[in-house]
Parts: structure tokens; C-alpha cells; sequence
């Protein structure tokens, strides 16, 4: 029986042949790797389906942004009337009092000029410029309802009914919340998010 000799040319060319196969799939699965650790950081892809991706704040531009931030009405600068229309003796000194004690300025302390009897907790009255400070008024009073009137000045009338039994609780302070720190993106992909 007689075996076949192959040239030595085609065992070097086979060998060589599977080499080069060999190299090309090592390469292929690299590549592959890299792409997949990409897409895995987020580095690569913009239309990746599955990766949420954070959205970075922005600045706005210039001339949005506000020259100051608006502070809150600071109760020393409102100035209130404390008008009584009850049957209990003192309700308006009382009240007053601690309005006093919450920083607010009191005018008068006395019964209602306009013999008004409001049948809730109280009534605020005030005029074109004393609308914040209505609001602030209103707001230490559970359940007040706010009246304008023709008044021309910012003095507000705190007008007590018959449903008053206290002031509101004072509110706590709270600190501003701290802005976030915004950066100028690039290009607006970088704040789109993806779904």
C-alpha cells in the first residue's frame, strides 16, 4: 500500500492558511471586545435603547438668568391693623402681640372702624400695594380669606371673626436650596436622554 506524500509547498501553505485564519478570528474577537466595552461605558453609541443615561444641567444662557433672586416679604416690613369684631375683650391685643413677636410692624389695635362681622376665622383687607403683604398676613391665620379694597397705601387690616381661635403655627425657616452647579455643554446630545 502506498501512502501519499504531499509537497512540502502545500504543508507550508496550509500552515500558513490556518495561521492566518487563526490571527484574523483573534483580531475579530478583540475588535469585538473593545466595541462591547464601549457601548458598556457608554463611550460609544448614541442610540443605545437600554442605557439610561443622566441628563448634566445647563446653563442657561445669559441674559435669562435673573439679575437677583427675589427674597420673600420679610414680616418687619409689613404693617398691620388689628381689628377685633368678636365679643371676646382683648382678642385684637393678643393677636397683635404675637404678631409683634413674629416681627410684624402693628398699627391700630381696636374694634372694626367699618363695623364689619365676619362670620370665618378673619378677613385681610388691603389695597393695590399690599398684596404680598396680605398674603403673609393671611397666611399666619388658619382659613383667612383676603378682601381688596380702594386702600392706596401697602397697610394691610387683619379683621377677626368670629371662627378665630389662634394664629397659625409660625413657619420654620428653611434654608435656600444651594444652586447646581451647571456646565456649558458641547453639543446638545450630550443632554439628550436615552431611552
Amino acid at each position: 500500500m502506498a501512502y501519499i506524500r504531499e509537497a512540502p509547498t502545500w504543508r507550508r501553505r496550509r500552515h500558513r492558511r490556518h495561521q492566518i485564519t487563526l490571527v484574523a478570528v483573534l483580531v475579530l474577537l478583540l475588535a469585538a471586545g473593545v466595541v462591547a466595552a464601549g457601548y458598556y461605558t457608554g463611550r460609544l453609541g448614541t442610540s443605545g435603547d437600554d442605557v439610561a443615561v443622566r441628563p448634566r444641567p445647563t446653563c442657561p444662557p445669559a441674559s435669562a438668568r435673573p439679575a437677583r433672586p427675589t427674597a420673600p416679604l420679610s414680616p418687619s416690613r409689613v404693617r398691620v391693623n388689628v381689628y377685633n369684631t368678636t365679643t371676646v375683650n382683648g382678642l385684637a391685643a393678643r393677636v397683635a402681640a404675637g404678631l409683634r413677636q413674629r416681627s410684624f410692624r402693628v398699627g391700630a389695635v381696636a374694634n372694626d372702624p367699618r363695623g364689619t362681622h365676619p362670620a370665618g376665622t378673619a378677613v385681610v383687607r388691603y389695597g393695590s400695594k399690599g398684596t404680598a403683604a396680605a398674603r403673609l398676613v393671611g397666611s399666619q391665620v388658619p382659613r383667612s380669606t383676603l378682601q381688596r379694597d380702594r386702600r392706596r397705601s401697602a397697610t394691610v387690616d387683619l379683621v377677626l371673626g368670629g371662627g378665630f381661635t389662634a394664629l397659625a403655627p409660625p413657619a420654620r425657616r428653611t434654608a435656600a436650596p444651594r444652586p447646581t452647579a451647571c456646565t456649558p455643554s458641547a453639543s446638545p446630545a450630550a443632554t439628550t436622554t436615552r431611552r
